[in-house]
C-alpha cells in the first residue's frame, strides 16, 4: 500500500492550527459587577453623607459649594482606589461635564423604561468593542436630593435655584421627585 503524504494545503492548515492562539476565555461580568457596586456604594456613602452635613450646616448654598469644589476630587480618588474610571452621567445634567454620551444615554433610557414599568433597574455590565468593560448603575432621586434637584418653587426655593443657575448656567437637573431616575453611575474598567 502506498504511503499517504499530506499535500501542501493540509500541511499549511496543520501548521496554522498549531500556531493559532487559544480562544480567549468567555467574558465573566461578575467581578466587574462586584467592583462597580463597591466603588459606587463607597462614593454614594461619602457624597451623600457630606451633602447632608452641608445641607444641615448651611442649606443649599453650602451644598452647592461642596458639589462644585469637592465632588470631582472625591470621584477621582475613589476611581484610583478601585482601579476604574468613574463618573456620574445624566441627560438632564447640572454640569455639562456630566452630559451622558451615546452609550450612557442608552443605559439611562433602559433604566427609565424599567422604572416606568414598575421594575427596579439593576446595574449592567457590558464588554465594549475596544476590550474595556462598561458598568452602568442607576442613580434614583431620594427625598433629600429634591432640595437641589426638585421642582423650583416647591422643593427648591427660587432663591436657591438662582444660586444654582449662577454656578451652573446650563442647568437641566431640576424637576425631579423622589423615585425618579436622576442619572447613572458610569464606570469603565480597562482591558
Amino acid at each position: 500500500m502506498p504511503a499517504i503524504r499530506p499535500g501542501p494545503a493540509v500541511l499549511a492548515l496543520v501548521f496554522a492550527a498549531a500556531c493559532a492562539e487559544p480562544a480567549p476565555p468567555p467574558f465573566d461580568p461578575a467581578p466587574y459587577l462586584e467592583r462597580g457596586l463597591a466603588a459606587t456604594a463607597a462614593s454614594f456613602q461619602v457624597m451623600s453623607g457630606q451633602l447632608q452635613g452641608k445641607l444641615a450646616e448651611g442649606g443649599v448654598p453650602a451644598a452647592i459649594d461642596y458639589c462644585s469644589l469637592a465632588a470631582y476630587p472625591l470621584t477621582d480618588s475613589l476611581s484610583a482606589a478601585y482601579g476604574v474610571r468613574m463618573r456620574r452621567a445624566a441627560v438632564r445634567f447640572r454640569n455639562p461635564a456630566n452630559r451622558a454620551d451615546s452609550l450612557e444615554s442608552l443605559a439611562i433610557a433602559r433604566f427609565a423604561d424599567l422604572l416606568a414599568a414598575g421594575e427596579a433597574p439593576k446595574p449592567e455590565v457590558h464588554r465594549l468593542d475596544d476590550g474595556s468593560v462598561a458598568w452602568y448603575g442607576p442613580i434614583v432621586t431620594l427625598e433629600p436630593c429634591t432640595k437641589c434637584h426638585g421642582t423650583v418653587g416647591d422643593d427648591l426655593s427660587e432663591a436657591d435655584y438662582a444660586l444654582i443657575s449662577e454656578r451652573y448656567p446650563e442647568d437641566l437637573a431640576v424637576g425631579f421627585k423622589a423615585g425618579d431616575l436622576r442619572g447613572i453611575w458610569s464606570l469603565r474598567f480597562d482591558r
